[in-house]
């Protein structure tokens, strides 16, 4: 029986040439060469794989193969090689970022703790005496506590007037290099 659509295949197909280096070709009359030597997958990181099991990259036509049976009774567990097909090196990659992801954010979140909150830089600073949240001052601290460090100076300076002199220089410094006009 004659192939349908030869004109469509030829205009789909006129453009390519087969070497059979990288994929098999039917028409060759060459049956493709399965090496049975193992392919090693390298990666730029491949310090980072701590464990001492070398990966070999699954080919999609040998998933179906079944595997030798061990006839003989007894195992060899010097060094075994774990196989794994590209999705599977990819989900081991991702679950590696995702580690690294949550142990940084986790990282991040204790030393954000170490610093007291703006909810507590802002309760101490209404219990100066003269400053209200009415102020102009009050609104410029707000601001000013954003920032973990400037809350940590604020609530480590010894008394509340060298608070209150602290914060109107800092105050001062920021309008003047911003070029802040009242």
């Amino acid at each position: 029986m004659p192939l349908q659509f030869t004109k469509d295949l030829d205009i789909l197909f006129s453009d390519a040439a087969t070497t059979g280096e990288w994929a098999y070709t039917p028409s060759s009359g060459v049956m493709p060469h399965i090496d049975e030597t193992l392919e090693e997958f390298h990666t730029t990181h491949d310090a980072e794989f701590h464990d001492d099991v070398d990966l070999e990259v699954v080919h999609p036509f040998e998933l179906n193969k079944k595997r030798p049976s061990n006839t003989d009774g007894s195992s060899n567990k010097s060094k075994t090689k774990k196989k794994f097909s590209g999705a599977a090196l990819l989900n081991k990659t991702l679950e590696r970022i995702v580690n690294v992801v949550e142990s940084s954010s986790v990282t991040s979140t204790q030393t954000s703790s170490r610093y007291p909150s703006i909810a507590e830089c802002l309760a101490k600073l209404e219990s100066i005496p003269g400053v209200s949240p009415d102020d102009e001052l009050y609104v410029w601290v707000a601001r000013f506590f954003l920032r973990d460090k400037r809350r940590e100076w604020f609530m480590t300076l010894p008394t509340d007037e060298v608070r209150l002199r602290f914060l109107k220089l800092e105050i001062e410094t920021e309008k003047t290099t911003t070029g802040y006009r009242s």
